[in-house]
């Protein structure tokens, strides 16, 4: 199946809305990493073992990159 696909059907906002989608997905997961960050910073247990038992930084800096990389893809998914 072609990105997107499946979390349009039945979907159909105007095309600029679906194409504003896949930047949209990244802000929140740049506003998600950065209240993790803040929870960290601040020791708070919990997020520091998920931190450390998900991948780390690096797995967080892994999926930015393989959304920004796929985001043409993913909009011409929603647009088709």
């Amino acid at each position: 199946a072609r990105p997107g696909r499946a979390s349009t059907r039945g979907w159909r906002p105007p095309p600029r809305d679906r194409a504003e989608l896949p930047a949209a997905i990244e802000r929140a997961t740049e506003v998600c990493r950065a209240f993790v960050a803040a929870r960290t910073a601040d020791g708070d247990p919990v997020y520091l073992r998920a931190l450390a038992g998900s991948g780390g930084w690096e797995r967080w800096d892994r999926v930015q990159a393989w959304l920004s990389d796929r985001r043409a893809a993913f909009t011409a998914a929603l647009l088709d």
